[in-house]
């Protein structure tokens, strides 16, 4: 009876090891896959492949409104994000409960002590970069869900947009646009003359060159944003035009089914093809 009671005693024992193993298998796997997640969508941030970051999200189309805007080429940044790198921190993840987060450190060379040596350009910017010893963190939470198909994906992409994209969106660069300085002003066309429109189905804003810059050709795109002016809503294609007028129009079908734009503030930026910004303006849409 006695031998028998320790091979009882043994399987059970046995059984609960296997339990537990199983168990710290099964976080390990859900944390393993998170951080595979999350390395992955840090990586895609880094090299602006905003598309896969999209990709990598719970919801899609939020996760689009978040990021799109910052996928835009912007020389200076990208300068500062090709020689960063990343950790992660441990991953809180549990199968359980569908949930869970990584903390990551985004490491990148100090670029105020390369705007400290007050560089003319990018490619001064870029030599100074190349030489600073110092770096600085950006510390980011990603958050992660586990879909019906046992498959995580991030689930906050907004809070990450703009503790990253957004801190180096803030970056007070020493230099610009080449463009800016060519431009005289800005006009809305067909609008009443104080930039308001009633019951309209397009808007359109130009520069306007100085005289002696009409004959320059200029390489831009804009972004058009509503709900005040804040939210994007509409990227052109990059455009080539010249002359008296620069133009950058917008229509309602161009993001709605509908042909009259919605009632709101409306705000254009044209920006060159570095993403240096030349010139903005907003009006309002009755």
């Amino acid at each position: 009876m006695k031998k028998v009671t320790k091979t009882v005693i043994s399987a059970a024992l046995a059984a609960s090891v296997m339990a537990s193993a199983a168990g710290c298998s099964l976080f390990d796997k859900a944390a393993k896959e998170c951080q595979e997640v999350g390395d992955e969508f840090i990586q895609a941030a880094l090299e602006r492949e905003i598309s896969d970051m999209i990709d990598l999200c719970e919801d899609e189309d939020d996760a689009a409104a978040a990021l799109e805007q910052y996928e835009q080429e912007n020389e200076a940044i990208d300068l500062i994000i090709e020689k960063a790198e990343f950790e992660a921190g441990k991953a809180d993840c549990k199968t359980k409960d569908g949930k869970g987060k990584i903390e990551y450190t985004i490491t990148l060379p100090d670029y105020e002590a390369a705007l400290d040596e007050e560089p003319e350009d990018e490619d001064e910017f870029g030599d100074l970069l190349e030489d600073v010893e110092e770096t600085v963190e950006i510390n980011v939470t990603l958050e992660f869900k586990l879909n019906k198909k046992d498959v995580w994906q991030i689930s906050n992409p907004d809070e990450f947009a703009e503790d990253f994209f957004g801190e180096l969106d803030e970056i007070d660069f020493p230099f610009g646009s080449e463009y800016e300085e060519m431009v005289d002003h800005l006009e809305w066309w067909w609008d009443d003359g104080n930039g308001v429109y009633t019951d309209t189905g397009d808007i359109e804003l130009d520069i306007i060159p100085k005289t002696e810059y009409q004959s320059v050709t200029w390489e831009f795109y804009y972004e058009v944003y509503n709900q005040g002016g804040t939210n994007l809503i509409f990227t052109s294609t990059n455009k080539t035009d010249s002359g008296s007028y620069i133009e950058a129009y917008f229509y309602a079908s161009d993001v709605w089914d509908q042909y009259t734009l919605p009632a709101d503030t409306y705000r254009i930026v044209f920006y060159d093809l570095d993403g240096h910004e030349i010139a903005e303006d907003s009006c309002v849409v009755n």
